[in-house]
């Protein structure tokens, strides 16, 4: 774990980037973890026009509008996530490589001369493009499972507290 301290001055260059994409992964789960109360509602629409037969049909195609409207704009903004948290992993990347070029170039020749030419390749190519492997999803899949947890616990709440505690 503390390893992956190494890669904070990285992480902090590309903050705004960052926090761009975690602002999409609020919003996305925003209009995502809305949608079952709305297909609630329109269940509930639905019962109470099949009991006294009258379905009232403009006010279901107003909410399968919005669920579609929301699962859309949940789209986008997942796309926006996936988008900014991805690229800020290449400008990382693009960092790491121009870092690790800077500094192999002030090395002695006895380092090379001991160490394998592969190992060199390897770290070039292998190790930092799994670093960007790793930074891009390993930000971008905890986030959104935290914020989806979190969203769908307080609407749960909100609905019926006792019921979510059971």
């Amino acid at each position: 774990m503390r390893s992956l301290l190494r890669l904070k001055p990285y992480l902090i260059k590309h903050k705004r980037l960052l926090l761009w994409g975690l602002l999409t992964v609020v919003m996305s789960n925003l209009f995502t973890v809305v949608q079952p109360r709305l297909v609630g509602a329109a269940v509930d629409k639905l019962k109470i026009g099949l009991e006294t037969h009258q379905i009232d049909m403009s006010g279901l195609l107003t909410l399968a509008a919005l669920v579609v409207s929301f699962s859309l704009i949940a789209g986008f903004f997942t796309f926006l996530t996936r988008q900014t948290i991805i690229v800020a992993s290449r400008h990382i990347e693009f960092d790491l490589r121009n870092d690790f070029l800077s500094h192999i170039q002030k090395l002695s020749l006895s380092y090379f001369q001991n160490t394998p030419t592969g190992d060199l390749m390897a770290h070039a190519t292998n190790d930092i493009g799994a670093v960007r492997n790793a930074v891009g999803p390993g930000i971008m899949y905890p986030s959104d499972t935290i914020m989806t947890f979190t969203m769908t616990l307080a609407i749960m709440l909100w609905t019926n507290w006792q019921l979510t505690l059971l």
